[in-house]
């Protein structure tokens, strides 16, 4: 559709440190950077947008305590902008992480109460986040705000020998209404359970 453009060139730069303590804790920090120049995007063709930014870092926290108890921690944090030319031929920058939010962070809990039950919960929060959808009744590209949103998931397992385990799941457990994509729903909080079986 666009026989001008060129091909796509990036830098990236990764650098974490991890530190193991003896009591079975562990501490992740991750720094990321990345830099897309002529990078491509779909306007009202497919052009070269002049310059994508990218940064973030992630940490991480680990504990376990032998095999009953096991837990871990994160918070990501995300920022990017683009850099483009505007019709007039000035540069503008503008954010453009769209679906993704700057603000993340989540808990996983690992509990063995005896040798054949497993139970695990698991909570995340994302902070807002940028979309944009095509508005058929005008055909105009709107920019749009999702809301923050926290989920909670359980997972029971009970091995009733060594081939064959029993499980329960609830997820979404707090009935967080929420959306990943403008304009599409998500399941409310809903159960499912059933045996699996391994040769």
């Amino acid at each position: 559709a666009n026989e001008n453009l060129t091909p796509e060139r990036s830098r990236s730069f990764d650098a974490g440190v991890q530190y193991f303590l003896a009591n079975g804790l562990d501490v992740k920090a991750v720094f990321f950077s990345r830099q897309v120049e002529d990078g491509i995007a779909y306007i009202t063709n497919y052009v070269n947008l002049d310059q994508q930014k990218d940064r973030g870092f992630e940490f991480e926290l680990r504990y376990g305590s032998g095999k009953k108890l096991q837990a871990s921690a994160f918070y990501a944090y995300v920022d990017g902008e683009v850099t483009t030319q505007t019709f007039a031929g000035t540069d503008t920058t503008f954010n453009n992480l769209f679906k993704r939010p700057r603000h993340s962070w989540g808990t996983t809990i690992n509990y063995a109460p005896a040798p054949k039950w497993n139970i695990s919960a698991v909570f995340q929060s994302f902070g807002q986040r940028d979309d944009v959808f095509f508005d058929l009744s005008d055909f105009t590209t709107e920019r749009v705000t999702l809301n923050s949103y926290q989920l909670l998931d359980l997972h029971v397992n009970y091995a009733i020998n060594n081939h064959l385990n029993a499980f329960a799941d609830i997820r979404n457990l707090l009935n967080a209404d929420y959306q990943e994509v403008y304009g599409f729903s998500t399941q409310p909080v809903n159960f499912t359970a059933g045996l699996t079986f391994n040769f």
